[in-house]
Formats: structure tokens, C-alpha cells, sequence
């Protein structure tokens, strides 16, 4: 019920407000993987829609492939047979990471022994497969089903000349899914080669000077796919200016979480658990969570180190637009006084605690708490709470 009422809070009051409301995608709607959008059926004004693996990007269409997967999906059945009847100590060399000793091809499914990748583009072109930090084969469907819809986002919006206001939610999982992108343009391909462009760009370099440290595949797959993120973002707001109704359009781009990936030294907190002494280390960065913030006819480009949490899009949303905005569901008003009247409280999870699985799950495991105030880059701001 809380996670239903926490999507409809917005969209309720932007179309109480007599905007024209738009959701896509919204995250775990009913409890489920695949939103739900019956928890919008009370509100016939607003038009929900799931995106995720409608689209497809020119060129990578997934139906070119599905001769080839229904022959893959038959040879591995047969071969996960002869995999499950051998003696255990041959199964490993039999299953082969999943690839059952396929021969290596190029795009169009001929034998190709200079290919890179252990597993070949009709076998499993669903799943990439990467030989090593610069080479891949294959498409990941789980990227590419969320990569396709912001592709196509200049395609399925509509400009209209009227006095009207709109209003759109949309969740996209592109950065979620992480994969290894053809550079410097960090677009999916069948054959990944980015020999050439790492040789000369061993770290990636932020406008600051900061370096990021890509010799993890977790953390080059990660910065592929948040880059592609934001590039094909880019594309549709160059859409919305020449269309003139990017200065018009406030934007607020926000996510879940981050990840420990480790990369930055000033993140890691290391306290003493009171119950058994032991030295707990936490890489705090990944509740440093993304939101850029661009406000009606805003210029320029500013880093503010202020503390926010993701709670704040709300309120950012409502600021000027509706007045006295208040929880439909709690009758709480929706206002950031939460962080203003003292420190937040984070829980991290223990190990895969944080996912639920409905129907059988109805509350969270306890995690690692702690206190945190202003700049979350200050490890001084922070304070254990223990578990709870």
C-alpha cells in the first residue's frame, strides 16, 4: 500500500491541479517487477503506460535474432541434458560459463575465429558476453529494453501550441543494467572493440580533474552505461529546445541509489561493532545518489554540495506550481523540513536484505543505521547508529 500511494502522490496532485499527467514505468507499482498499472485505474485522467522492452534501436532490432535464439535455446537444452548426466568433475568443461563450448561467430552468425568473444552472437545474443574490459559480443536485452525507450523518446512525445501543463514520471533502468558500449559514442553494438580508445584513455576524467579508476569491469560497465544514459538524455532535451519547450519544461533527473564501487577514498567510514568488536567499513557513496535540477528557463551549470536526498523531488516538483501541496494518503504536508529539523537517518543493508519478494515478504531485515547531516562528502557528519 505504501509503495502504491508513494507513485500516486504526484500524479494525483499535479492532476488535481488540471495538468495533463503522464507515468511510464512506475517502479514496482503493485509490488511487482512488471508495474501494475491498476493502482492508476481510479484515475482515468492519467494516462500510464509501460515502456520498458516496447522500442527498439535502429539498426539492433531484437526480431533479426529470433530464428538464431530459438536454435540456441534448442542446441542448449540438449546440451544442458549431456551437461546434468556427465560425472560432476567433467561438468565444468561441459558448461563452459554457460556457452556449452559454442563456437566463436561474428554479427551475421558465420564462423569467425578472429572474434573475440568465448561465446557466440547466435548463441546467447541476449546476454553480453566479455572476453575482457575492452571487448564484448551480444546484446544485453535488460539494457537494451530500457536504452531503446530513451532513444525513442523524441519519438513517442508529442509538442502541442496550447496553454495546457503537463506532467511526466517516467523510471528507466538504462544506468541499472550495466554493459560494455562500442566508444567514444558508448552505444550498444553485436562487437565490441574499444582496444584503441582505451590504450589511449586508460582513466576516465571528470571536468574537475578527478580520475575514475576503470580497471574493474563492475566499474567501466557502470560508466558505459550511465553515459549512454546521459547522452541519449541529451538528445531528446536538444529535441525539446528545438521545439521550444525546453525552457519552459522544468526537469529533475534522480536515482534509488549509487554503488560501492570503492572509487572514492573519502566515502569509506570504518566504526567498531559494540556487539562483537569486529571493524565494520562501509563505502558510504552509494547513497550518494544522482539528481541534476534544471528549473524553468535555467542557464548554466552549477555543483551545489547542499545537503538533499532523493525525498526533496517532491517538493522541488510542487515549488511554485502547486500551492500547499499535502499527502493525499497521510494528510502530512509535503515540504523538506524533514532534513531541516535535524539529521536523516540511512540504513544500509545487510548483504541482500534490501530486496523484498512479494507476496511472501511484508518488511525489510534490519540494517547498518546511521545519522547523517549537511555535507555528506564530511565523514564527521556521519554517525553510527548500530543495527536496526
Amino acid at each position: 500500500d505504501k509503495q502504491n500511494e508513494a507513485l500516486k502522490i504526484m500524479p494525483y496532485l499535479f492532476d488535481d491541479a488540471g495538468y495533463q499527467v503522464t507515468v511510464c514505468d512506475p517502479t514496482y507499482a503493485g509490488y511487482g517487477w512488471i508495474p501494475d498499472l491498476g493502482i492508476y485505474d481510479e484515475r482515468p485522467s492519467i494516462n500510464a503506460y509501460i515502456t520498458n522492452g516496447k522500442y527498439q534501436v535502429e539498426g539492433l532490432e531484437f526480431e533479426s535474432y529470433a530464428k538464431q535464439r530459438v536454435a540456441a535455446w534448442k542446441r542448449n537444452f540438449f546440451c544442458f541434458s549431456l551437461f546434468k548426466t556427465a560425472p560432476l568433475f567433467v561438468q565444468p568443461v561441459l558448461y563452459a560459463d554457460g556457452t556449452y563450448n559454442a563456437g566463436a561467430k561474428n554479427a551475421e552468425g558465420e564462423d569467425d575465429s578472429a572474434t573475440v568473444a568465448a561465446n557466440s552472437v547466435g548463441i546467447n545474443e541476449f546476454v553480453q558476453t566479455r572476453t575482457d574490459l575492452s571487448h564484448g559480443t551480444g546484446l544485453d536485452e535488460a539494457f537494451m529494453n530500457s536504452y531503446a525507450v530513451l532513444k525513442n523518446l523524441a519519438n513517442i512525445t508529442d509538442i502541442e501550441d496550447t496553454d495546457g501543463n503537463t506532467f511526466l514520471m517516467m523510471s528507466n533502468d538504462t544506468p541499472h543494467e550495466p554493459a560494455l558500449l562500442q566508444e567514444p559514442d558508448y552505444v550498444p553494438a553485436l562487437t565490441v572493440d574499444n582496444t584503441a580508445y582505451d590504450a589511449t584513455h586508460p582513466n576516465r576524467v571528470s571536468a574537475d580533474g578527478r580520475e575514475l579508476d576503470i580497471s574493474r569491469e563492475k566499474v567501466i560497465t557502470h560508466y558505459h552505461s550511465n553515459v549512454a544514459t546521459y547522452l541519449a538524455l541529451g538528445e531528446w532535451f536538444d529535441y525539446l529546445r528545438e521545439n521550444g519547450v525546453y525552457d519552459n519544461t522544468r526537469i529533475i533527473l534522480v536515482s534509488d541509489h549509487a554503488w560501492d564501487f570503492g572509487t572514492s577514498e573519502e566515502m569509506i567510514l570504518s566504526n567498531v561493532l559494540p556487539d562483537s568488536g569486529k571493524t565494520l567499513t562501509q563505502d558510504l557513496s552509494t547513497v550518494n545518489c544522482l539528481y541534476l535540477v534544471k528549473d524553468f528557463n535555467a542557464t548554466g551549470f552549477t555543483v551545489d554540495d547542499q545537503f538533499m536526498t532523493n525525498a526533496d523531488t517532491p517538493a522541488l516538483a510542487f515549488k511554485d506550481l502547486v500551492d500547499s501541496p499535502t499527502n493525499p494518503f497521510t494528510g502530512k504536508a509535503i515540504d523538506t523540513s524533514g532534513k531541516e529539523n535535524g539529521p536523516v537517518t540511512v540504513v544500509l543493508a545487510k548483504g541482500d536484505a534490501w530486496q523484498l519478494s512479494p507476496p511472501e515478504d511484508t518488511e525489510l531485515a534490519p540494517g547498518y543505521s546511521y545519522s547523517i547531516h549537511d555535507n555528506i562528502f564530511e565523514t564527521d557528519n556521519w554517525e553510527y547508529l548500530g543495527v536496526r
